[in-house]
């Protein structure tokens, strides 16, 4: 890559980090090797994408509407929400194992048992903030430490269907 924009850092840093925390998770036993698999499959289209437009006359050059979609990567996005220690970003809420946003209207998200040796910590959501983050009134999103989703469900009984959220969760 030039090192037009820095994308090439950039690039670098996110890749460090993803394969940082999988091989964490692998070697505290919190998720099987499977999830080493994955981590090409996330991370080559953000190379590649990043390369080509290294190498285009005005590619650093990008609106926000195609930008965003390729640096957020299935991130959540940054919103303010109120939590139990104030107003906080849901960035500041991510933790080394996972993220469990859940909508307002379904209780039984606050002591569910994800059925993982990886720590969780849930986040009961208002109303707005749901809604902003696409999070169902009874459903819930799930977030590794890197931010980005795991799974998503529409409602509780969605997610005793379907769990686990990833196979390498076992």
């Amino acid at each position: 890559m030039t090192p037009r924009g820095g994308t090439g850092m950039n690039t670098a840093i996110q890749d460090a980090y993803d394969l940082g925390w999988r091989l964490a998770w692998v070697l505290r036993g919190w998720a099987t090797a499977e999830l080493l698999d994955s981590y090409e499959v996330v991370r080559r289209p953000v190379g590649l994408h990043q390369v080509q437009r290294a190498g285009q006359a005005d590619g650093a050059r990008r609106d926000a509407d195609d930008a965003l979609p390729w640096d957020l990567n299935g991130r959540v996005a940054h919103r303010w929400i109120q939590s139990g220690r104030g107003l906080i970003s849901t960035l500041d809420l991510m933790t080394e194992g996972l993220t469990l946003f859940a909508g307002p209207d379904e209780a039984r998200w606050t002591s569910v048992d994800l059925e993982t040796r990886a720590p969780h910590r849930t986040h009961s959501l208002n109303g707005s903030d749901a809604l902003a983050l696409n999070v169902s009134p009874t459903g819930a999103r799930l977030f590794g430490p890197d931010a980005r989703e795991i799974a998503a469900w529409q409602d509780f009984d969605e997610y005793l269907r379907t769990a686990p959220a990833a196979p390498w969760l076992r």
